[in-house]
């Protein structure tokens, strides 16, 4: 399952993220990497609030997409 179907407040391991290696890279830097914890905090209009190690980052509901828990 895709991170934007994710229930609130649970934590999940992220198993691979899909995309180019654009989108890999962009995503790396932000800490969004395989094997990582990752919780949605929030959601408003499908971009989300997420949290990775005690670090809160609003990401797009496209780059939600690409992110496989």
């Amino acid at each position: 399952m895709d991170l934007s179907m994710a229930p609130l407040h649970q934590n999940f391991c992220i198993q691979r993220i899909r995309g180019k290696d654009k989108v890999i890279k962009q995503l790396s830097n932000m800490g969004v990497q395989k094997g990582k914890e990752i919780m949605v905090i929030s959601e408003n209009g499908g971009n989300l609030v997420i949290r990775i190690a005690d670090t809160r980052i609003a990401i797009s509901k496209e780059l939600s997409r690409k992110i496989i828990i």
